[in-house]
């Protein structure tokens, strides 16, 4: 299931706001842009079945497991204006190099904030 851009911000959707980024003239939002719209394409690949809501901060990508913006977010998102990606959920910060280490890194963020609890794909995923 792609991921949704939570419905209490309406003005752009996720892919739209990363590509608006990414169209900016130089670094560092035009490279924070592409990484954005990378890390969203691997979570849209990955995940079939997990409802997953995405809320912007900035820049930063909040990934929600309810589609309300006063819902808890569950991991944190931020491209590195160097290179990789930091990635938190609750007091935990992670930084991954690239998308590869990005992907496990969430999928274990994802069950470490035990903001999906009943999904099967994410347990499956993350074996």
């Amino acid at each position: 299931m792609p991921l949704e851009s939570c419905k209490d911000q309406k003005s752009q959707t996720l892919i739209e706001f990363y590509t608006e980024l990414s169209n900016r003239d130089g670094p560092p939002w035009n490279k924070i842009g592409n990484a954005m719209l990378k890390f969203i394409q691997m979570i849209n690949e990955i995940f079939k079945e997990t409802k997953i809501f995405g809320l912007t901060s900035h820049a930063n990508l909040n990934l929600l497991s309810k589609n309300e913006y006063t819902s808890t977010w569950h991991v944190s998102i931020q491209a590195s204006v160097l290179e990789g990606y930091h990635i938190s959920h609750k007091d935990v910060k992670l930084f991954a190099k690239d998308i590869i280490e990005a992907k496990e890194h969430l999928l274990n963020a994802m069950i470490k904030s035990n903001g999906w609890p009943k999904s099967e794909e994410l347990k499956r995923l993350q074996k």
